[in-house]
Formats: structure tokens, sequence, C-alpha cells
């Protein structure tokens, strides 16, 4: 007779207060927490969720930082749940994109204040300007956002091949101080501490900066820029 398979019992706890990533779809956020894995080998069973460190939504070059984000399994280690929230004026509208249901299809929503159609917040979100005013190049790339909210074909993410080819845990592209477009990639030297370097078109806009995890809640952050600039700040995190 064959033999029986193995099936292990489990009681498992993860703790993780950082470096858990979320990435695909325009969303790059990283998150911490913990994690109890119960039940058997064959059959497990995965209560506990990850909350948000920091995190980007990025939209056809359009950067927004999430304010809210978890990472919630209630059962399944394959499908935990999603439920993250970003937030952005542009003119006298303001823009936000909630992502929500499960990992392997999230749903994207977005409202406005004043309430707006899909398109409008779009448009306001990315150009800062009605629909009806956009340039055919513009409208096409309206076109783009709408399919990557709705989960079309948007081609191969050279960013993330990027990122995964040079072995870093962050690369993007923000506006830097001077209003100039800067590339950042950071990667984290040991669990607390995390290295990084920005490059932009103008002196100010190039640093190189440290991230220090001196507790779960307290933080350092260092920067020395090409100018001669220092900073260094210090900052709390706390979960309500």
């Amino acid at each position: 007779k064959p033999a029986v398979p193995f099936d292990a019992t489990l009681d498992v706890r993860i703790d993780a207060p950082s470096r858990i990533f979320v990435r695909g779809r325009g969303i790059d956020a990283e998150l911490g927490g913990s994690l109890r894995v119960t039940g058997t080998s064959r059959s497990p069973n995965a209560v506990g969720g990850f909350g948000l460190r920091r995190g980007v939504f990025q939209l056809v070059g359009q950067r927004l930082d999430f304010s809210r984000g978890n990472l919630t399994f209630a059962g399944s280690l394959a499908t935990p749940a999603l439920d993250f929230a970003a937030e952005t004026k542009a003119g006298d509208v303001t823009a936000r994109v909630a992502v929500s249901g499960f990992a392997d299809a999230p749903q994207f929503t977005l409202t406005s204040d004043p309430v707006l159609p899909q398109d409008e917040i779009l448009s306001r979100l990315l150009f800062k300007k009605a629909a009806g005013g956009l340039s055919p190049f513009q409208a096409l790339q309206l076109a783009q956002a709408v399919a990557q909210l709705s989960g079309g074909a948007a081609g191969p993410d050279v960013f993330e091949q990027a990122r995964k080819g040079l072995g870093l845990d962050s690369l993007d592209v923000s506006t830097g101080a001077s209003g100039g477009p800067a590339l950042g990639a950071s990667r984290y030297i040991s669990d607390r501490v995390s290295v990084g370097v920005k490059a932009g078109a103008n002196p100010a806009d190039t640093a190189v900066g440290v991230d220090v995890d001196v507790t779960r809640r307290i933080k350092l952050k260092g920067e020395a820029g090409s100018d001669g600039r220092t900073s260094l700040g210090v900052g709390a995190e706390y979960e309500w």
C-alpha cells in the first residue's frame, strides 16, 4: 500500500515588523505585522495581517502616497484581503483611490470631492484639467490609466524588472525638490537599516539617505545631498 501522506499539525507565529512587500498594478508598498498559522501542512489556516509602513500608487506617471494600507489573512494563505487608500489634491478637486478585494483580483475605486464621473476624476488626477480639454496623446494616457485600473494588459513593468535585476527593495521615479524628475533606489542592509540614493537633474535632487528603525515605533532618517546639505530627522509611528 502507498505510504500515508505526511500531514503535520501547525502552530506557528510569524513576526515581520517590516519588509513585507505588496507590488503590482501600480502598487508599491512595504508593510509590517504578524501572522499565526494553524491547522495542518495540508490545510493551513492563517490569521493576522500586515499594516502600512510606506507605499505609493503610480498611475501613468502620477504618484500618490498611500495614507492607509492593510494586508489581512482570514484563513487562506493564498488570497489575503487588501485595504489601501491614497488621496491627492488636483486643483479644486480632491481625488481618492481605494484598493480592496483579494490579492488575486484587486478592485480599484475612484471617488472625489465634489463628486465627478470616473473619467473626470482620472483627468483631474493625471492632467489637472477636465477630460474635454485633453490632447490626443493625453486622451491615450487616460485610456491606459483606465486599462490599468480595470486589469487590462499594460505591457511589461520595466521598473519592476529593473528592481528585481538589481536586487533592490525599492525603485521609483518621483518629483524632486526643484520640480524635476528624480530616480530613487533603496535596499535593506539589515533588519533595521535601509540605505538609498536619489539622483536628479539638479544637485538639490541628488542625495544619499539612510533609514534606521531604532525601535518598532521610533525611526531615524538621515540624508546627505550632493550640494553639501545634510539633514537628520526623528519620527514616531503609532497604529490605532
